[in-house]
């Protein structure tokens, strides 16, 4: 059990592509700095790099060389995908787009199902229902404050990939 209380769970280690991933994501979870991987179906580390607070540069021949492949990141602000994460995933054809935290590791996949045309639109209407309900759980103790931001994006990728059929899961760290 970690210290928050959640029962950790093993990390999805299923392909190759995964196995890499979670190596270098248990390197760079706790960092101050954005730093991703663009990682080939064979476990392959196709392109890697260190950025700033709050992206991480890829050249476009690289993302364009990273077709099929999974990108994985972190994220210091301790926050789940964004919608330009997901969308850069989208454009490229990436096979999935991977964030990790402190606390969490997040996966898009079968990113094919998502509509970028109207991934923003659709991400903020979502957002703002599941802010009402956030707040609620905050004035009624069943949230902690300092939670809200990440379920925040968690919640509204999980309502997301349930319309869009896209697959969207989080795991415990």
């Amino acid at each position: 059990m970690s210290a928050s209380g959640r029962i950790r769970v093993s990390p999805d280690t299923s392909t190759a592509a995964r196995v890499s991933a979670v190596v270098v994501e248990n390197r760079i979870r706790n960092d101050t700095v954005e730093t991703g991987a663009l990682i080939a179906a064979n476990g392959t580390t196709l392109a890697q790099h260190t950025g700033h607070a709050d992206r991480v540069p890829f050249t476009v021949q690289e993302l364009l060389g990273g077709a099929g492949a999974t990108f994985t990141h972190n994220h210091p602000r301790n926050t789940g995908p964004s919608v330009g994460d997901v969308t850069i995933g989208c454009e490229f054809g990436f096979h999935e787009v991977r964030v990790v935290t402190r606390n969490h590791r997040y996966m898009v996949e079968h990113l094919d199902r998502i509509k970028v045309a109207d991934l923003q639109a659709e991400y903020d209407r979502e957002e703002v229902r599941i802010d009402r309900l956030l707040q609620d759980e905050i004035r009624c103790n069943k949230l902690h404050p300092n939670d809200f931001g990440c379920e925040l994006v968690h919640r509204t990728w999980l309502r997301l990939s349930g319309k869009w059929h896209f697959q969207y899961r989080r795991e415990d760290s």
